[in-house]
C-alpha cells in the first residue's frame, strides 16, 4: 500500500513536469496544438489555442495526465 502511494506522488511529479515542458514548448512553437505525448514524464498533454482573429496571442489551456507503474496521476490543468 505504501509503495502504490509512493507510485502515485511520482505520477503527479511527473504530470507537473511535464505540464512545465509542455508550457515551454507551446510559448517556443506557435502552431503547437493538440495532444502531445512526452516519453520522458509518461505523459500525454492536450494543448488548445485560442485563434482569436486580431489578436496576437490568445489563450492557451494545458491539461497533462501521467502514468508511473500503471498509476495515473490527477488530471494537471494550465492557462497561460
Amino acid at each position: 500500500m505504501v509503495t502504490r502511494h509512493e507510485w502515485r506522488i511520482q505520477a503527479n511529479l511527473n504530470a507537473e513536469s511535464c505540464m512545465n515542458a509542455v508550457a515551454l514548448m507551446v510559448t517556443k512553437d506557435y502552431f503547437l496544438n493538440g495532444e502531445v505525448y512526452l516519453q520522458d514524464f509518461a505523459c500525454s498533454a492536450m494543448i488548445t489555442r485560442d485563434y482569436t482573429p486580431g489578436k496576437i496571442a490568445g489563450k492557451i489551456s494545458i491539461s497533462a495526465k501521467a502514468l508511473f507503474n500503471g498509476v495515473g496521476s490527477m488530471e494537471q490543468n494550465k492557462t497561460i
